[in-house]
């Protein structure tokens, strides 16, 4: 049996992502030693605290990828549905996908809003954030739109109206 524990996004700034899904999308830090009881080894980023660093032969077998040092952070919707893990490679990493609706292996993200003309208007007035689509009746009760993060992974508010 499989459960689901998380979602892993590379990112080329991770203080910029953890922005943006923590006060855009409002999701909240997520403590993996503390919610899964467990002792990762790990120490947080003596500069930023919220960010855990690792450099170890165990991870870079794990990703096959000699050399790597990477920072991570958890974050959780508030509903506790997701945790996202957002890495960053500090020695190691590679070149950007092509991220888009249309390409392969492009991952999206969806987050249900209460009103999506209030969130409209809230991402409006925020100048780090790339708008791609107007609100879109996509049905006749859900109404949408999408942003991109700062790495250009689709970003979609959503709206069931009932």
């Amino acid at each position: 049996m499989s459960t689901f524990h998380h979602m892993g996004v590379t990112v080329s700034d991770i203080r910029a992502s953890y922005r943006f899904y923590s006060e855009v999308v409002g999701m909240r830090e997520w403590d993996q030693s503390k919610e899964l009881d467990v002792d990762m080894g790990n120490e947080p980023d003596p500069v930023d605290r919220q960010f855990i660093g690792v450099r170890s032969e165990a991870f870079n077998l794990l990703t096959n990828n000699e050399g790597a040092e990477i920072k991570y952070a958890h974050l959780q919707s508030i509903d506790g549905n997701l945790v996202l893990q957002l890495v960053e490679y500090i020695k190691g990493g590679g070149a950007a996908l092509e991220l888009d609706h249309h390409r392969i292996g492009s991952p999206h993200f969806s987050f249900f809003v209460d009103d999506v003309d209030t969130k409209w208007q809230e991402i409006q007035g925020r100048p780090d954030v790339k708008v791609t689509s107007e609100i879109i009746q996509i049905g006749p009760e859900m109404r949408s739109f999408y942003v991109t993060d700062p790495d250009g992974v689709p970003v979609e508010f959503l709206q069931v109206m009932r």
